[in-house]
This record gives structure tokens, C-alpha cells and sequence, in this order.
């Protein structure tokens, strides 16, 4: 007697890989919408808008003669096939200073503050995949007080949060913040936050006599990318005689 027996691939060919549970490239939305509300004041001034080639994850402050007017914003991206395993960081500057042909490349630049610099946000890494989606500020004190003199953003790692849906479930709730000595208190004002699912790949900055007085973020939905499964292999037929 002969009996005819069917072998699946993935019996017959156990290393063959399987598509990952958790997605690791990941690229902004193709639309990004301003967030409903600002953080500080737009002061009927001038507005200039900063597109990133990602999300953001870092923000530096910079002032000239006590004017804050100049931010480097830090982005990044994990397009596919590599995903995390080759990031792309890019930055976007911002410079509404009074001699902005000339944009300071370190703290000694002539007529800026020494180490005036300051910073928010977290680096990222394949492991810390850093997202940013609120903004809030401090204006100064005296008779320029709509000088941002104060920055705190909420961020979170993408990584700690759940990846197994389409739009991704934010949920960042880390703080890092700066504050000048010259701040008006300490108390932040209303912020600028990305709708739920949403991360900032942008910013919209109004100034004003060549001062940052207000700044709303542009927001992105977060598009996984998944892994393409697995190659099915065909199916074999294994005669054995009995």
C-alpha cells in the first residue's frame, strides 16, 4: 500500500524566519496639522514655520543680548528595509537674530552669551526611540515679557508604548525643561500638544523685534512600517511506499 503524506514548509524548513511581533521602522504621517493652541504668545508679529525631516526630539535655545532668537531642532527617522538599525537624524535651524547672516557655530560667537545655550528633549538611540508631543514656556520679566525665557516638553519612547495597533497608542509622559533666571516664575503656560496619536515633526515659531515669543507644534501621526512576512514556501508531497 501506498500512503501519500503532506509535509508543510515550516516542518520541513524550521529556520525559516518569521515577520517580528513588534515593528521597528517607523516614519511620520504624511500630513502634519498644526496643534490647536500655542505655547506663549503670538504677539501680532512675524511667523516662520520649521519642517523637520522626522520627529523631533531635541530642541536648543540660543540668545543674543538677551533676545531669545535662535533654535536648532533635531529629528529623526527609521524608513524601511532598515528601520532602527539605521536611523537618520537630521537638524532645522531657526534664526530671527538681530545679525542672523551670520549664525553662532559655538558659544564665543561675538555678542552671545557664554555657555547660553540650553536644551530639551532626549537623545535617541535603535533602543530610545524619542518622540515629542507638548511644549509649554515662561516669558520674562519686566517690560519684555513675551520673551520665552523657559521651555518644558513631554516626550516618551515609542518603544515603551503600544505598537500593536494603527494609529500607534501615545502615551509620553516624561518632562525635561530649562528655565532662565530671568523667567517670569515658574509656572508654565497653556501648551501646544499634538492630538492623541500624534508626535511633532515641526514647530511654528511668531516672533517679534527679534525675539521667539511663542511657538505651536506641528503634529504627525506615527506610520509603522511592518516587516514583510516571511516568504511561504511551497508545499511538498512526499510519496513512501508501505
Amino acid at each position: 500500500m501506498r500512503c501519500l503524506r503532506l509535509v508543510t514548509a515550516a516542518l520541513l524548513f524550521p529556520l525559516a524566519s518569521q515577520a517580528q511581533d513588534v515593528p521597528k521602522a517607523f516614519v511620520p504621517g504624511p500630513n502634519a496639522p498644526a496643534a490647536p493652541t500655542i505655547a506663549g504668545a503670538s504677539n501680532g508679529g512675524d511667523v516662520t514655520e520649521v519642517d523637520g525631516d522626522g520627529f523631533l526630539f531635541k530642541l536648543h535655545f540660543d540668545e543674543h543680548r538677551d533676545r531669545p532668537c535662535f533654535i536648532i531642532a533635531e529629528f529623526w527617522s527609521a524608513p524601511a528595509p532598515q528601520g532602527v538599525d539605521n536611523i537618520r537624524t537630521s537638524q532645522r535651524t531657526l534664526n530671527v537674530c538681530r545679525n542672523n547672516s551670520n549664525p553662532p557655530v559655538s558659544n564665543d560667537y561675538p555678542g552671545w552669551t557664554i555657555l547660553s545655550m540650553r536644551s530639551v528633549g532626549q537623545q535617541v538611540t535603535p533602543s530610545t526611540l524619542t518622540l515629542i508631543d507638548q511644549i509649554s514656556v515662561i516669558d520674562a520679566r519686566g517690560r519684555n515679557n513675551d520673551r520665552i525665557k523657559a521651555a518644558r516638553v513631554r516626550f516618551g519612547d515609542l518603544r515603551a508604548w503600544r505598537l500593536n495597533q494603527d494609529p500607534v497608542d501615545l502615551a509620553l509622559a516624561d518632562f525635561d525643561s530649562f528655565r532662565r533666571t530671568n523667567a517670569d516664575g515658574s509656572t508654565f503656560s497653556e501648551s501646544s500638544t499634538c492630538p492623541q496619536g500624534r508626535a511633532a515633526t515641526g514647530f511654528i515659531a511668531y516672533h517679534d523685534n527679534n525675539s521667539i515669543t511663542g511657538l505651536k507644534l506641528k503634529c504627525s501621526r506615527v506610520q509603522r512600517v511592518d516587516d514583510p512576512p516571511a516568504p511561504t514556501l511551497p508545499q511538498r508531497t512526499i510519496r513512501r511506499g508501505g
